[in-house]
């Protein structure tokens, strides 16, 4: 019987130690959240501004890619192009999906990953069509680290809009381009420096 209540006061004590804890790591978050907000009223802005939102992108994509002044100004109206192209696909994209909601039979639901599917391959094509274009601008190399460039922009931004992993703000840490030698496999590292 003494054993049995024991064990029921360390778990209430558990229970409410993780209750507590639970608590401070809203407030955490929150205290993030309001952080983030700030800094756009700060800079002058209440809502989310495109204009903004696209210089960041721009001097990120410089900065990171290690572009020259005169090629950002070839480059960014091209990007800017094919950005809003895929954007326009991808809203396609997820009206296709949200169609999917609801009771459908197996041919509905085929006929929805077939248009999908299309759709994405539609704004692949867009964009191996706008990297030729680039190749007039800029080397393969700089192609290469703009393209490595705006997957890493892209996760910043999810950083951003996903409270729980707010660590860094747009444009605050760089992101350099590794060589090749630079990326090798655990296992490879492992052989060479057995022998």
């Amino acid at each position: 019987m003494k054993r049995i209540y024991f064990i029921l006061v360390c778990l209430s004590c558990t229970v409410t130690t993780f209750a507590q804890w639970g608590n401070n790591q809203k407030q955490g978050q929150n205290q993030q959240q309001t952080e983030h907000r700030n800094q756009w009223q700060q800079q002058g802005q209440r809502q989310f501004s495109p204009e903004l939102f696209n210089k960041q992108l721009e001097q990120f994509v410089k900065d990171n890619a290690g572009l020259s002044t005169t090629e950002c100004q070839k480059l960014f109206p091209l990007m800017h192009e094919m950005l809003n192209k895929q954007r326009e696909i991808n809203g396609k994209i997820q009206y296709t999906i949200s169609q999917g909601f609801g009771d459908k039979d197996e041919k509905e639901y085929e006929d929805i990953i077939n248009k999908v599917t299309n759709f994405e391959v539609e704004s692949k094509k867009i964009e191996q069509t706008y990297y030729k274009r680039f190749h007039t601008i800029l080397s393969w190399k700089k192609i290469y680290r703009v393209r490595f460039a705006l997957s890493q922009w892209n996760m910043e931004v999810l950083k951003i809009f996903n409270p729980r992993q707010q660590q860094s703000w747009l444009g605050q840490r760089q992101i350099s381009v590794p060589n090749r030698k630079e990326v090798q496999s655990p296992s490879l590292k492992q052989n060479k420096s057995s022998e």
